[in-house]
């Protein structure tokens, strides 16, 4: 089923003369604070209009009204994680961010491979462009397993479509 842009909308925002924003949801009963929403934004800067969707991502309802106007600018604050370790695990956990719904694992081993789901290096035609692992909206915790020992660099980023943030450690398994 296709998205009404023009009348599916739950929420509608025209408080500020620069942006306007739309935001859908499947559930019609979705509180604000859900992160079950969906959000277009309209831009009108020097009388040029320019829509863009929290998250660059127009087809994700994993966004929160309440903190709409904070996915279209740089995420602020610092993003750090913390992680402990037992045997080839490493269980990790973070603070969310203002207007970052998406989170990025990324481990690679010391040759600089990136590494797959199972803790081995990635091969393939992207293997440069691969992410061990996603998260999105209120995951704050993860697990990595490991297949062989060894020294690690785990990056957690978090994703806006202004801009990033990330928080990389080292660790030997």
């Amino acid at each position: 089923m296709a998205l009404d842009l023009a009348n599916g909308w739950q929420r509608y925002d025209n408080a500020s003369a620069s942006n306007i924003y739309w935001g859908y949801n499947l559930n019609s009963n979705a509180a604000n604070g859900d992160y079950t929403w969906l959000i277009r934004r309209l831009n009108t800067t020097s009388n040029v209009q320019s829509f863009a969707w929290a998250n660059g991502d127009q087809t994700a309802f994993i966004s929160s009204w309440t903190n709409r106007a904070s996915y279209f600018t740089a995420p602020s604050g610092s993003l750090s994680f913390t992680y402990s370790k037992t045997g080839s695990n490493l269980s990790l956990s973070w603070s969310l961010l203002s207007g970052v719904d998406k989170y990025i694992i990324t481990a690679t081993n010391s040759n600089g491979q990136i590494l797959d789901t199972l803790g081995n290096p990635y091969v393939g035609p992207y293997s440069g462009q691969r992410a061990y692992t996603m998260f999105v909206n209120n995951s704050v915790n993860s697990s990595i397993s490991f297949a062989n020992s060894g020294t690690y660099s785990v990056t957690l980023t978090g994703y806006n479509p202004v801009g990033t943030t990330s928080s990389t450690y080292v660790v030997n398994i």
